[in-house]
């Protein structure tokens, strides 16, 4: 049976953005949600495995080789107490950087065959409890990963 490392392709992205100083040492979630009254954090990253299926062109093989696509899900979350503003000129700083990023490291650290970016959603609230606003973009990454039986 043809394997793929999906926690293997995640730890490689987290370390990724960890390690490159242009994200202002953001704090990064992998696979887990940040939490509200992060504001003096000022920003954080967030990565998700979010959706996989078998490439179009896929033959079938007895399951020797099985080419997947990957979705991931890589949200940048601006923080303030000021304003809204404040928040989603954060976001995007963020994002801008993010796709820097991404786009110098197209294979993930070899752990992928090729990936590329989709766009994404956006969004905003006010946390109630604090008065902090939050402004965050998606950014979602398919990658093309390759599965060979061992």
């Amino acid at each position: 049976m043809a394997i793929v490392n999906y926690t293997g392709i995640l730890a490689a992205l987290v370390a990724i953005l960890q390690a490159d100083t242009r994200l202002g040492g953001a704090r990064i979630f992998s696979e887990e949600d940040p939490q509200f009254g992060l504001a003096d954090t000022g920003s954080c990253i967030a990565v998700y495995l979010s959706r996989r299926q078998l490439h179009p062109d896929q033959a079938l093989q007895a399951g020797k080789s099985t080419r997947w696509l990957l979705s991931i899900s890589v949200w940048t979350f601006g923080f303030s107490l000021e304003s809204y503003k404040k928040a989603q000129e954060m976001r995007d700083t963020l994002t801008d950087q993010l796709e820097l990023v991404l786009n110098e490291n197209r294979t993930l650290s070899g752990k992928v065959d090729f990936m590329y970016m989709n766009g994404g959603d956006f969004l905003s609230a006010q946390n109630p409890a604090d008065s902090v606003f939050v402004a965050g973009a998606e950014t979602s990454v398919a990658c093309q990963v390759s599965a060979t039986s061992p």
